[in-house]
């Protein structure tokens, strides 16, 4: 018998929408790695998007803190998130 590891409905959704989130930040000529955007997917990218336009001194301290996200990239995710509109 196989055993096949299938994720709540709820939480393909919301990778969903943080995908889009992603894809989007790519799609403005911005670039990650692969391990940058499981990293940005574990702390949820969608709630630092809503979160930066009330506390954007927190969500840079998340973003700086994330393994993997160097000088550059962190910079280019505040200056995105900055002018991103949340949905």
């Amino acid at each position: 018998m196989d055993v096949v590891d299938v994720k709540p409905h709820s939480t393909i959704i919301e990778d969903g929408k943080q995908l889009k989130i992603i894809d989007e930040f790519i799609a403005r000529g911005y670039k990650l790695k692969k391990e940058q955007v499981k990293q940005l997917l574990s702390v949820d990218i969608e709630m630092l998007s809503k979160k930066y336009k009330e506390d954007p001194i927190s969500v840079k301290r998340i973003i700086k803190k994330t393994p993997t996200i160097g000088r550059v990239t962190y910079n280019n995710l505040v200056e995105f998130l900055s002018s991103y509109q949340v949905v």
